[in-house]
């Protein structure tokens, strides 16, 4: 963004290369803890080392986009219809904290993706994170915190 206190936290890649999926976020360690606020955008692919916003990545992601949030992980299915990523309603993180794992779909790989569902949630005492899928989509694997470290957990689709 090339605004100070502004970084790219996280991004995640479209199985054949072309859209990088980025979160941005705003730190600023006086005021908040952690991102301050965060915004999801897509690039697409120009040449071997550029991706460029694409003009309507805010029109294409903005069912997803909610002040109300701190995003993360972004996760785009094989065939660029299905987005899953982590969220967690903005402010200080306490026990109660409640982080999501969501996804948003769309009919085609242009259009604008729909309001997230979430598909699980869990206090920050078993943290899930980090959605990401099998290609055929069958299975989403994602991180879950245990007493001294964290483990890579699965779920079939019929579940989620």
């Amino acid at each position: 963004m090339n605004i100070p206190g502004w970084l790219v936290m996280d991004h995640g890649i479209s199985l054949d290369g072309q859209f990088l999926y980025f979160c941005n976020a705003r730190l600023d360690k006086t005021n908040c803890t952690g991102p301050c606020e965060t915004v999801f955008g897509v690039a697409q692919k120009s040449n071997t080392s550029t991706f460029n916003t694409l003009s309507n990545s805010a029109s294409i992601l903005k069912n997803i986009n909610n002040a109300d949030y701190i995003y993360y992980a972004p996760c785009v299915s094989s065939d660029n219809l299905e987005l899953y990523y982590t969220r967690y309603l903005k402010g200080q993180i306490t026990a109660n904290t409640v982080f999501e794992i969501c996804v948003a779909v769309r009919s085609d790989a242009t259009s604008e993706f729909s309001i997230p569902k979430v598909l699980f949630s869990d206090t920050i005492s078993d943290l899930i994170e980090a959605p990401t899928l099998k290609t055929d989509k069958s299975i989403i694997y994602y991180y879950r915190k245990t007493i001294n470290s964290h483990k890579l957990v699965m779920r079939y689709r019929n579940i989620f």
